[in-house]
């Protein structure tokens, strides 16, 4: 479990299909602001596979990381845990 707070990045997809993850965020840091509970993995529901438990988090991404606007606004995106890493090494700030 990633603890709300910690400062995650995106993992980019390794293949290409139906995914529950918005091309805008991927390869980007944000904070955890929170994780729901464990859900059945959408995108392996819409393969027509077994689904996996996932954990499903909101992110926080600044808006300026996303888009290069300076703005105080963030943009909050409900992300599986697969597509998440720890990255301790980022500054970001919301």
């Amino acid at each position: 479990m990633i603890p709300t707070g910690s400062r995650v990045r995106v993992r980019k997809p390794k293949r290409p299909g139906h995914l529950r993850l918005p091309n805008y965020v991927v390869e980007k840091c944000g904070i955890v602001v929170c994780c729901y509970s464990i859900y059945p993995c959408a995108e392996d529901i819409a393969e027509m596979r077994p689904p996996r438990s996932q954990r499903l988090y909101a992110v926080a991404f600044d808006v300026e990381t996303l888009w290069g606007n300076s703005s105080v606004d963030s943009v909050v995106v409900d992300l599986y845990e697969h597509w998440l890493e720890r990255d301790d090494s980022s500054k970001v700030e919301l």
